[in-house]
């Protein structure tokens, strides 16, 4: 039997409760539990993102109300503050960094806390090069304390209690990477938790042991695993995993929310000539990749898509027998940020640029591409579905599935894109991919009821989950969190906003 250590952040939410269910779970199997809660005593965290006292109070209110009588009581609960009062209560911490490189590579006990905190901010800001300014930096050293802190809570748990199994969710924002990262540095076995899709009304929990949800060799194993598992007939899976490619050209919903809501089917620019080599380059949010560090930076044959793009335009900018289209992701629509403005300074007599709100078709434009270029966007599976040779210069979900072209160097780049006819790689794992998004097999909750549940105030639908009911009452919940809202306006926390390079 293993000693557990539960990481309990996000309390009161939907993935605090995944975390609580495979805590209830291992319990049940007879193993230690240790369950470590998170309070205000950490600062804050994804949906207290100003370190507001009041917001992490309310947390913990409901997060208590919430699981009452569902929480084996043979569970050890540690309180965080209790910790930091009586073991760390002198403890301070001092990190150095002048700039934004030397940032990502901090590290404390093993604990990359300089890429956990970009991985927040640039998913609460979009803004993926912070200029560290004073009011930043402010901001970055309250999340290095406190990755800081949370790493020796933990540490000191894993010696305590001798613990040989950690669980949490994700491991990939500044709260949760010291948990992972641990894990790894020390060699303890560990357990990801986060949302896999839905089933109707019920989420699924994806379970990922000595791995996370976004590690690519892991991404594949999964869609393989689900694949051979599933119960279905082998033509129905086809079926399903082709219902997500097929779903999104016809702008219906397939695991994320649908981009092509405002393009005419069939439009292309005003500019295509189908005499020329027709090359479409499909961008995407430079900031979901920054975030995500690691292998999704140091596999990538750029830095960043704008040097990308602004090479193989700069290299191709005489050929007068191949255009280039740069389609802009519509996730971009209102970015204001270098990475996205900076793709409208490009000028080349061969490369036009289709901006985020274009009607324009981009399935269209898939499908009488002479190739296409992606970043590691869905669009380059989507397009070896099309039948499409794909060149794709960064690592993604589908990087281990071999049916996209992935160029080592500039000059393996060059000659796939001078092969005239280059073959497209399409195999089998294309519709393992979709399956694993649009499959509705799967695991669900035992002790938190992870049903959604909406409910009406004024003509205005409030998603809430089963689990969140307090005292039978979906609404109890919803009033905790208005009276902390009132609270907020009272007590702005450490921080009144979140500090971007556009407002400083």
């Amino acid at each position: 039997m293993a000693n557990v250590l539960v990481w309990n952040t996000l309390r009161g939410e939907i993935h605090g409760a995944l975390c609580l269910d495979e805590a209830n779970r291992l319990c049940d199997e007879g193993h230690s539990v240790y369950l470590l809660d998170c309070d205000e005593s950490i600062g804050g965290c994804y949906f207290n993102r100003l370190f507001n006292k009041y917001d992490c109070k309310s947390c913990v209110i409901r997060d208590k109300l919430q699981r009452k009588r569902k929480l084996s009581p043979n569970i050890k609960i540690i309180k965080a503050k209790d910790i930091k009062r009586n073991i760390f209560k002198d403890y301070s911490y001092e990190f150095h960094y002048n700039t934004l490189d030397e940032l990502k590579e901090l590290n404390y006990k093993g604990v990359n806390i300089g890429m956990g905190f970009l991985s927040s901010y640039i998913d609460y800001s979009r803004t993926s090069t912070p200029n560290l300014s004073i009011e930043q930096r402010k901001y970055v050293d309250a999340h290095l304390e406190q990755m800081a802190l949370i790493t020796d809570i933990i540490d000191y748990l894993i010696h305590k209690y001798s613990i040989n199994k950690i669980v949490f969710c994700n491991g990939r924002l500044a709260q949760l990477k010291p948990a992972l990262d641990l894990a790894k540095y020390k060699k303890i076995d560990f357990t990801s938790v986060e949302i896999k899709n839905n089933r109707g009304n019920i989420i699924l929990t994806d379970y990922r042991d000595n791995t996370t949800q976004h590690d690519a060799k892991s991404y594949k194993e999964e869609c393989e695993k689900i694949w051979s598992f599933s119960e279905l007939p082998l033509e129905a899976k086809y079926e399903i995993g082709k219902s997500f490619f097929e779903n999104r050209r016809h702008k219906k919903v397939a695991g994320d929310k649908v981009y092509t809501l405002n393009q005419k089917e069939n439009l292309l620019p005003s500019d295509w000539d189908i005499d020329k080599e027709n090359i479409v380059i499909f961008n995407s949010s430079e900031d979901e990749f920054a975030a995500l560090g690691g292998d999704y930076i140091n596999k990538s044959l750029y830095k960043t898509q704008i040097e990308g793009i602004l090479d193989i335009i700069n290299h191709y900018n005489n050929d007068a027998k191949k255009h280039f289209y740069l389609r802009v992701h519509p996730n971009l629509i209102g970015v204001k940020e270098p990475y996205h403005l900076d793709l409208y300074k490009i000028k080349s007599a061969n490369f036009t640029l289709i901006p985020p709100d274009s009607p324009i078709s981009t399935y269209t434009l898939m499908d009488k591409s002479s190739k296409i270029i992606v970043f590691g966007s869905t669009t380059g599976i989507e397009g070896a579905y099309a039948k499409k040779a794909v060149i794709s210069l960064r690592y993604s979900y589908y990087y281990y599935f071999d049916v996209v072209y992935l160029p080592k160097d500039k000059k393996e780049l060059w000659d796939l894109i001078d092969t005239p006819t280059l073959p497209n790689k399409t195999n089998d794992l294309i519709y393992k991919f979709g399956f694993k998004i649009m499959n509705e097999e799967g695991d669900v909750t035992k002790y938190f009821d992870t049903q959604k549940h909406d409910i009406k105030i004024f003509n205005k639908s409030i998603p809430t989950f089963k689990f969140q009911k307090i005292w039978g009452s979906y609404l109890l919940p919803i009033i905790i969190k208005k009276v902390t809202n009132l609270a907020h306006k009272i007590y702005s926390g450490n921080f009144k906003n979140i500090p971007q390079n556009n407002n400083l």
